[in-house]
């Protein structure tokens, strides 16, 4: 999962974020060692959801590999 965001503004004011790379899935990949991989995922979505709070975006573009597999 990726933890870094970027963000799009105009002067000074962030008005979008945009992250990718997500790979949510319910399986712990093996190189992976979180034990509570459910709950990693949630915290890494609730640190999205912060910055967009924080920053006041318009838009969150999330660039794709939201889901590990379908």
């Amino acid at each position: 999962m990726s933890r870094v965001f970027f963000m799009i503004g105009n002067r000074g004011k962030p008005i979008a974020v945009v992250c990718s790379d997500l790979h949510l899935s319910e399986k712990v990949p093996f190189w992976r060692g979180e034990e509570d991989w459910i709950d990693y995922q949630r915290k890494i979505l609730r640190s999205v959801i912060r910055c967009c709070k924080k920053y006041d975006v318009d838009f969150l573009l999330i660039a794709g590999d939201v889901f590990d597999r379908w």
